[in-house]
C-alpha cells in the first residue's frame, strides 16, 4: 500500500470513527453483545447499517477505489447518508471523491466497460450535496462518447451475442445504466436518457428470458446448461438487474414513454424471484437450480430486497403480496451479518454460480446490504419472521455429485455424454476410438488440465457405460483401456493461447450443452471461464467437439473472446511422450505422431490437421512434442481436427497407415 493509499484509508477510517461515535456505535462487538431485535424499528435498522459501513471503512478503506467493487459500496453508503441526512457521511463522500479527482474507472476496456461507470454514484451523491460542475464533467464525457461507440447489429456470436453491444452482461445494467439516468436527471439534459435507454434495450432483448421472467448473465449461458441439466440463471446477476430497475425508475420522469417498460420488467422480474425464494429468505446463487450450489448468498439477497422494498414503497409492486418476500430476505440478510459487522456469505466475484462461505464478504455485498437496508429502514416498523437456521457449507464426496443425474444410453456406435459419477467427465466415442475431457469437480481431488484424453478400443460397440460402471480405466479387459496420459499438456489436439514465449491454458470446463449424443454422430460445447494470458490479458471460450461415427478426427471449432483488441495466437498442442515417429508438414496443415510403444498396451497414434493458411508456425514446450500456432481474432471461429489411433486397434497398426490417413483425411 502507498503512503497516499495509507493516508486516504485512515482518513476515511477516522471520519467514519466519528459518525459511528455519533450515531451511539463503538467498534464492532460481538455477535453476543449485538442479538438482533424481533421488532424492526427504523432506529433498529440505522444502527445495523452503521455497523456494517464502519466495519467496511475499517477493514477494507484501502480498497475502495475508483473499480465497480468501490462504486456499489458507495452507492451503498451514499443511500445511508440521504436515509440519515448525516453531515459526517456527507464529509466521507466529499472527501473520497477529491482524493479519487472525480475520475471514473481505467480497467479493462475504458469507457464501453459499463464498470469503469459504477463510480459515477460517488460523484452524482457528492454533487447533490454541492453542486460543482466539475464532479460530473468525466462522467458527461463518458455518457458522450458512449453515444459514439459504432454498433453494428450484424457480428453476432453463439446466437444472439453481439460483441460489438457496448452493454453484452447483465452486470453492466447496474453498473452504469443508473449513472446515465440520474446524470441526466442532475443536468436536465434527456440525451443521457436517450444513451441509457438504448443500451439498455439492447442489451434486454440479448439477454432477458421472457418465458422465465429472467436475464442470462450473458451470452455464453444462453444455451448452456448446469450439470443437473438446467439453465443457469444467476442470483447476483439478475439481482443487478433488479436494483438497476428500480433506480432508473427513481430518476427517469414520470411522463417518460418508456417508464412503462421498466416498470412492466420490474413486476416480471419481482415476481418470479418471490417464487423462487427459500423459506430462510436468501436465494441461492443458482435461481432455478438450487441443488446446484445449496447455499444462501447474500449480495443477489441484497438486491432483490432493495428492489422489491422500493417498488412496494412506490406503489409498483402489491404490498400484501411482496411484504413477505422482502422481510423474510430482510431477515435472512441480517443473519449474515458477522460479528465484525460485514455481510458473510458472499459470492466473490465472478459471472456465474459458485460456492459460497459463511465468512465470505466483499465490499459490493456490504453496498448492497446498505442499500437494502436504507429501504427497509423506511418501511418500518415490522416483525421479523421465524426462519429456519443457514445451512453450513456442505461436505460432499465429488464422485456422489449429482446422482439423479439421467445417464443416456447408447443408440448406435457413436455416443457421448456427460458423467457425473466421474468427476464431471465428459466423454464420447464411435466405432473407432474414445475421448474425454475433465470437468470442474476432479478440481476438488487432483489438480489437472483441459487437454484432450484418448481411451483407445479395439472393438465396435460403445464402451463407456460400460468402463464408467465398472470403474477400471487402465487395464485392458478386451475391448481397450485409457494408457494415454494427459496431465497439464494439451493431450490430443487441445489448445491454449500462445503468449510471451509459453502456452496460458484454461483449467476444467464450467458449463456444457449436449447437442447430439448419437447415434451417427455426437456434438457438444463446452464454455471455459476467462483465464489470464500475458500481461493482463483475459480471454475466454466457447468450444464445439463434433466427432462422426467412422471418423478418428475430432472436428473442434473455438470462439475466444478477450478484453483487450487485437489477434490472438492458439496453440494446438499433443502432449510429449517420447521420441516416437514425428512428421509435421506445414505445407497441408498437419501433424502426425506416431508415439513409442508401451508394454503390453502398443502404440497411440495422434493426428492434427489445421488450414495452412492460418497456420503461422511450429513450436514446443515441455509438455507438448509439437505445438501448432495459428492466427485468430477474438469472436472468429477458429476450426481444426484432432484424434488418436491404437495399434491394437481394428484399422491402423504402423506409422506408415497413420500418416497417410492424416495426410489424406478429408475434413468435415
Amino acid at each position: 500500500m502507498n503512503n497516499q493509499a495509507l493516508l486516504c484509508r485512515r482518513v476515511l477510517a477516522g471520519t467514519i470513527l466519528a459518525v459511528s461515535l455519533a450515531a451511539g456505535i463503538s467498534a464492532p462487538a460481538s455477535a453476543a453483545t449485538l442479538p438482533t431485535p424481533q421488532l424492526q424499528t427504523k432506529k433498529v435498522i440505522i444502527a445495523e447499517l452503521h455497523r456494517a459501513a464502519y466495519a467496511q471503512m475499517y477493514a477494507y478503506g484501502e480498497h475502495m477505489d475508483t473499480t465497480w467493487l468501490g462504486g456499489v459500496f458507495w452507492g451503498g453508503y451514499a443511500a445511508v447518508q440521504r436515509l440519515t441526512h448525516s453531515p459526517l457521511y456527507a464529509a466521507v463522500m466529499r472527501e473520497r471523491a477529491r482524493a479519487a479527482h472525480y475520475a471514473l474507472g481505467r480497467r479493462f476496456g475504458g469507457l464501453k466497460n459499463a464498470n469503469n461507470l459504477c463510480i459515477g454514484r460517488l460523484y452524482e451523491a457528492v454533487y447533490a450535496l454541492r453542486h460543482r460542475p466539475i464532479m460530473l464533467t468525466e462522467l458527461r464525457h463518458a455518457a458522450q462518447a458512449l453515444a459514439r461507440m459504432k454498433f453494428n447489429p450484424g457480428a453476432s456470436v453463439a446466437g444472439r451475442w453481439n460483441r460489438s453491444a457496448p452493454w453484452y452482461w447483465c452486470d453492466a445494467l447496474f453498473m452504469a445504466a443508473p449513472v446515465l439516468a440520474r446524470l441526466s436527471a442532475q443536468t436536465h439534459n434527456p440525451h443521457y436518457l436517450h444513451i441509457m435507454n438504448v443500451n439498455f434495450a439492447r442489451t434486454q432483448k440479448m439477454l432477458y428470458d421472457p418465458k422465465e421472467h429472467l436475464f442470462y448473465r450473458d451470452p455464453h449461458f444462453i444455451h448452456a446448461m448446469d450439470p443437473n441439466g438446467h439453465h443457469i440463471f444467476w442470483s447476483r446477476g439478475n439481482g443487478w438487474v433488479l436494483a438497476a430497475v428500480a433506480q432508473i425508475l427513481k430518476y427517469m420522469p414520470s411522463d417518460s414513454p418508456h417508464r412503462v417498460r421498466y416498470v412492466k420488467l420490474m413486476q416480471q422480474m419481482a415476481g418470479r424471484l418471490a417464487q423462487l425464494q427459500p423459506a430462510d429468505g436468501l436465494w441461492t446463487p443458482s435461481l432455478t437450480d438450487p441443488a446446484w450450489y445449496p447455499l444462501p448468498e447474500s449480495s443477489g439477497t441484497a438486491l432483490d430486497c432493495y428492489a422489491m422494498a422500493w417498488g412496494v414503497r412506490h406503489g409498483i409492486l402489491n404490498k400484501k403480496r411482496f411484504d413477505p418476500v422482502i422481510i423474510r430476505a430482510w431477515a435472512g440478510l441480517l443473519k449474515c451479518q458477522m460479528s465484525n459487522g460485514l455481510i458473510g456469505r458472499t459470492q466473490r466475484t465472478g459471472s456465474a454460480p459458485a460456492w459460497v462461505s459463511a465468512r465470505c464478504s466483499r465490499p459490493y455485498g456490504v453496498g448492497a446490504f446498505l442499500m437494502a437496508g436504507s429501504q427497509m429502514a423506511r418501511l418500518a416498523p415490522f416483525n421479523l419472521p421465524q426462519i429456519p437456521p443457514l445451512p453450513k457449507p456442505p461436505v460432499r464426496h465429488p464422485a456422489q455429485h449429482y446422482v439423479n443425474h439421467h445417464i443416456p444410453k447408447p443408440t448406435g456406435e457413436a455416443f457421448g455424454r456427460y458423467v457425473p459419477e466421474r468427476y464431471d467427465d465428459i466423454a464420447w466415442e464411435d466405432n473407432r476410438i474414445a475421448y474425454r475431457i475433465y470437468g470442474p469437480q476432479l478440481g476438488l481431488v487432483e489438480p489437472a488440465g483441459s487437454g484432450i484424453d484418448v481411451w483407445v478400443k479395439s472393438v465396435r460397440y460403445p464402451i463407456i457405460n460400460i468402463r464408467y460402471k465398472l470403474g477400471v480405466y487402465h487395464v485392458n479387459l478386451g475391448n481397450g483401456l485409457d494408457c494415454y496420459e494427459t496431465g497439464f499438456s494439451r493431450g490430443c489436439g487441445g489448445s491454449g493461447i500462445w503468449s510471451k514465449g509459453r502456452l496460458w491454458n484454461s483449467t476444467y470446463w464450467q458449463y456444457y450443452r449436449f447437442i447430439k449424443h448419437g447415434p451417427r454422430s455426437v456434438k457438444f460445447q463446452v464454455w471455459y471461464k476467462p483465464w489470464k494470458v500475458g500481461n493482463g490479458r483475459m480471454v475466454w471460450e466457447l468450444r464445439t467437439i463434433t466427432l462422426r461415427n467412422g471418423s478418428n478426427l475430432n472436428r473442434i471449432s473455438t470462439v475466444l473472446e478477450s478484453n483487450k483488441p487485437g489477434p490472438i495466437t492458439v496453440g494446438v498442442g499433443v502432449a510429449n511422450h517420447g521420441k516416437g515417429t514425428l512428421v509435421v508438414d506445414a505445407k497441408n496443415g498437419m501433424l502426425s505422431y506416431w508415439e513409442p510403444p508401451q508394454p503390453h498396451n502398443g502404440s497411440t497414434g495422434i493426428g492434427v490437421r489445421v488450414k495452412p493458411a492460418q497456420l503461422v508456425g511450429v513450436t514446443h514446450d515441455r509438455l507438448n512434442i509439437r505445438i501448432l500456432l495459428l492466427k485468430v481474432n477474438p469472436g472468429q471461429k477458429l476450426t481444426y481436427w484432432a484424434g488418436a489411433c491404437w495399434s491394437k486397434g481394428l484399422d491402423f497398426h504402423t506409422a506408415t497407415q497413420w500418416k497417410h490417413y492424416i495426410k489424406h483425411f478429408k475434413p468435415y
